[in-house]
């Protein structure tokens, strides 16, 4: 008879790159550690160019994951 597997806790530090569609990469990188579950809430970017597009480059230990894009919309 087979156990089955536990989820094993997971807790490690990233560097997120921001980008914006006009200006790419327009602020400094900024690392951060996750939860025990790999979740994370990045709130430390401040971003204030209307019609562009936004989005983050995550560099992990497996390889780099890019955010999905956020529009925001001009004044």
């Amino acid at each position: 008879m087979s156990t089955p597997a536990t989820p094993r806790s997971i807790s490690a530090s990233h560097t997120f790159e921001p980008f914006a569609s006009d200006w790419g990469n327009f602020s400094e990188s900024s690392t951060t550690r996750t939860g025990a579950n790999g979740s994370v809430t990045f709130e430390n970017i401040r971003f204030d160019g209307p019609d562009q597009t936004v989005w983050v480059v995550v560099s992990t230990p497996q390889g780099q994951v890019e955010s999905n894009h956020c529009y925001r919309e001009p004044s």
